[in-house]
């Protein structure tokens, strides 16, 4: 019996766990989104860079959080359309153009738990929004990933997730061809989530009475 009741505990605290692995939450307002995320997070505008602008790799620094963007083989790209800059990639793939975002996890910086933006596909040449479905991967390392897919209306179309486990990368999967991923006004923020205060220990005692286990927490 008390093997038993040993695995009934244990099965009662992961269902009280505000999230399973691998779960997350979707958002299509950034009010919605910084609403959940409060106050701890970087944007990133993209507006502080020459149009036309390459690199190998881009390092990004916020307050709290630090993302490597790169496209290998490839460069990622900035691009002004207008006063406003957008990253996006000078990649043509026909199988889709991407653009890989990595972030850093070294003091003072940590992987975000929510991360969200203007996701959209770029015209080649003018970086105008053009229509079609893209792909955004969310990564802590294997084995947790997960792939999300959405059709963006605009270049102001926002698409926000926060999930159960720290982001390590995400990558942005376009259509390919003249359609290719863009990118801004980035926001990677720590979402405060429920915490569950647990005791330094429990003493289980068996109760013959009623062939239970009695739970006390010390």
């Amino acid at each position: 019996m008390k093997q038993q009741g040993l695995l009934s505990v244990v099965f009662a605290l992961l269902l009280a766990l505000p999230f399973s692995l691998g779960a997350y939450q979707t958002y299509l307002t950034s009010a919605s989104f910084l609403s959940d995320v409060g106050a701890t997070y970087s944007l990133t505008d993209f507006n502080s860079y020459s149009s036309g602008s390459s690199w190998s790799t881009l390092t990004v620094t916020g307050s709290a959080f630090k993302v490597l963007f790169t496209n290998p083989p490839q460069l990622v790209t900035s691009c002004k359309p207008g006063s406003n800059g957008v990253l996006w990639t000078n990649d043509f793939e026909s199988s889709g153009a991407k653009i890989i975002g990595s972030y850093v996890n070294t003091s003072p910086y940590s992987y975000p738990y929510a991360i969200g933006g203007n996701f959209f596909n770029g015209q080649s040449g003018t970086c105008a929004w053009q229509s079609g479905g893209m792909t955004l991967i969310i990564n802590n390392g294997d084995p947790t990933q997960i792939s999300l897919s959405f059709t963006p209306t605009s270049s102001s179309y926002f698409f926000g997730v926060y999930t159960s486990f720290p982001i390590k990368s995400f990558t942005m999967v376009g259509p390919g061809g003249s359609r290719i991923p863009t990118l801004d006004n980035l926001y990677s923020g720590v979402v405060p989530g429920p915490t569950i205060a647990m005791p330094d220990s429990f003493t289980f005692t068996e109760n013959s009475f009623n062939n239970t286990l009695d739970i006390l927490a010390n």
